[in-house]
């Protein structure tokens, strides 16, 4: 592709990524900003920001989005494999669950008996 049609395509796609998040921005903003009250809420306790990109939840929780096996957003487990990190909200994979195919926040729960623990918290354990 040559350089202007890939300059092109380049604005196209920002364009196009703008209306999405302009037109979405109205739904998930209350949930987005809910997300933010809720870190700042229980940045002192098992829950909340730490000195990491992303929203740190303690790897030992159970029963809430962020450690189990079907929540479908952006994580990734601490190198001591203490904390899970996530980056935002995500899809429930699970059928049994009451948010089955609903955008959930990490800190989303208890999920008591629907909850399954991520499989790859077990490998660091």
């Amino acid at each position: 592709m040559s350089k202007g049609g890939n300059d092109r395509h380049l604005r196209e796609r920002r364009l196009f990524l703008t209306g999405a998040v302009v037109a979405g921005g109205a739904v998930l903003a209350p949930a987005i900003v809910g997300l933010s009250d809720a870190a700042a809420q229980h940045s002192g306790g098992s829950v909340g920001h730490a000195e990491a990109e992303g929203y740190v939840v303690d790897a030992a929780t159970a029963d809430y989005c962020a450690t189990c096996t079907f929540w479908g957003g952006g994580r990734r487990i601490s190198t001591d494999g203490r904390n899970v990190t996530t980056t935002g909200l995500g899809w429930c994979n699970n059928p049994a669950s009451p948010n089955y195919q609903k955008l959930t926040t990490p800190d989303h729960g208890p999920m008591t008996g629907v909850w399954r623990k991520w499989e790859a918290l077990n490998r660091r354990a």
